[in-house]
C-alpha cells in the first residue's frame, strides 16, 4: 500500500552491481508440478516465463491475500476456507514445514516483502537516507539505490525463496517511479533468490509499479518478475487502512485500465490482479466488472477489510489465465 508523499529529494544515480476456491486444485509441491515449480521447459531447459506461467496457473485457481495476520494465523485461516491457488502473506514467523505444509494442499505462497518503503518502526540501515516520507501510513522511502537498503530487502527474498515459498510480493513500488536503477534492483532480487534456492520459477509480484514496467519492458519479457498486481482500481483505503469503499476518481480510473490494457497487449503472458477495498458486496460487484474490462486475470475485493486480515469471499478469476 503506499499514501500521499512527501518528497524530500531524489535518489543519486548508482551503478547497480551484476473467494476464487475453485474445484479443481493443484499440488504445488508434487512430482507433478515439480518441472514447473523449478523453472524448467519440457525438455529441461530453462524457461525464462516460468515465473509467470507458474503464477498465473495458480490464479486460475484461487487467490487470497492475507498481510495483516501473522504467518501461522494466516496459514491457518486458508486451511480452514479450504483454499488452493496462489496467497500473498507475511513471511516474517513463517517456517519451512509450515510453507511446505500451504504447498502440499495446493497453495501457492508469496512472502510480503516491502522493497521501496520502511515498515512500521523499521529503522534505516547506517548510510541510508530517505527521498520521502509516506503521511498516510507514517513510513519513511528510503534511497532505494543504496545497496545497504538493497541488501536488506534482497536477503529478506533470499530467505523466502529457501523457505520454500513461491515468490515475493513487492510493495510500494510506485515509489520508483520509472528508475533504471529501481529495475536493476529488482532484477538483481530475483537473480539472488533463484540462485540460492535452486528454484528459477521463484517469481516478483509487483504491486503498483505500472510505471517502471512501462518504462523498464525488460523485467517481464526477459522474466525477472512474474506478474503485476494493482491497488484502487476502484475501491481505496483511508487512514491506515481503517476505512474503506472510498471511490477513485474516474480519471485516475480511466487512466489505470488504459495503462493496463496496454500492458496486457505488450505481455500476454504475465498474470495481473486487481485489488480493491470496497465497503459493500455491490461495490465489489462493480469493481470485478471493472478489472475484468481492464483485462486483469483475477479481482480481489477486501470487503471491509483495510487491514487485509480475512479470506475474501468476493475475489474471483474474472479472465481465466489458461495458456496465452
Amino acid at each position: 500500500m503506499g499514501g500521499d508523499v512527501e518528497r524530500i529529494r531524489a535518489p543519486e544515480p548508482v551503478v547497480a552491481p551484476p473467494a476464487i476456491e475453485q474445484q479443481r486444485g493443484e499440488d504445488f509441491g508434487s512430482n507433478a508440478s515439480r518441472a514447473q515449480a523449478l523453472g524448467l521447459s519440457g525438455a529441461g531447459a530453462p524457461d525464462p516465463l516460468a515465473s509467470q506461467r507458474t503464477l498465473g496457473t495458480a490464479l486460475d485457481q484461487g487467490f487470497q491475500y492475507l498481510i495483516g495476520n501473522d504467518f501461522s494465523e494466516s496459514a491457518e485461516m486458508l486451511k480452514r476456507a479450504g483454499s488452493k491457488g496462489a496467497a500473498i502473506l507475511d513471511g516474517g514467523d513463517a517456517t519451512a514445514e509450515g510453507v511446505a505444509e500451504l504447498r502440499q494442499r495446493g497453495v501457492l505462497p508469496y512472502a510480503y516483502n516491502n522493497a521501496f518503503q520502511t515498515q512500521e518502526g523499521e529503522k534505516l540501515p547506517p548510510g541510508v537516507g530517505t527521498i520521502g516520507n509516506d503521511k498516510q501510513w507514517g513510513e519513511a522511502i528510503p534511497d532505494f539505490t543504496n545497496p545497504r537498503w538493497q541488501e536488506r530487502r534482497i536477503a529478506e527474498a533470499v530467505k523466502a525463496a529457501k523457505m520454500g515459498f513461491g515468490g515475493v510480493m513487492l510493495d510500494n513500488v510506485v515509489r520508483a517511479g520509472a528508475s533504471p536503477e529501481a529495475a536493476q534492483y529488482v532484477k538483481k532480487m530475483a537473480m539472488a533468490a533463484r540462485e540460492a534456492s535452486g528454484n528459477q520459477a521463484f517469481g516478483l509480484l509487483l504491486q503498483n509499479g505500472a510505471e517502471l514496467v512501462k518504462a523498464n519492458p525488460w523485467l517481464a519479457t526477459e522474466g525477472w518478475i512474474s506478474g503485476m498486481q494493482q491497488e484502487d482500481l476502484s475501491y481505496r483505503v483511508g487512514g491506515k487502512g481503517d476505512s474503506v469503499g472510498h471511490a477513485t476518481d474516474r480519471e485516475s480510473q480511466q487512466e489505470l485500465m488504459k495503462v493496463y490494457q496496454q500492458l496486457h497487449a505488450e505481455h500476454p503472458e504475465m498474470p495481473t490482479i486487481a485489488v480493491d477495498y470496497p465497503k459493500t458486496a455491490s461495490q465489489a460487484a462493480g469493481a470485478r466488472t471493472t478489472a475484468q474490462q481492464a483485462g486483469f486475470h483475477t479481482s480481489h475485493q477486501a470487503v471491509g477489510d483495510g487491514e487485509l486480515r480475512k479470506i475474501s469471499k468476493e475475489t474471483r478469476q474474472v479472465n481465466p489465465y489458461g495458456t496465452p
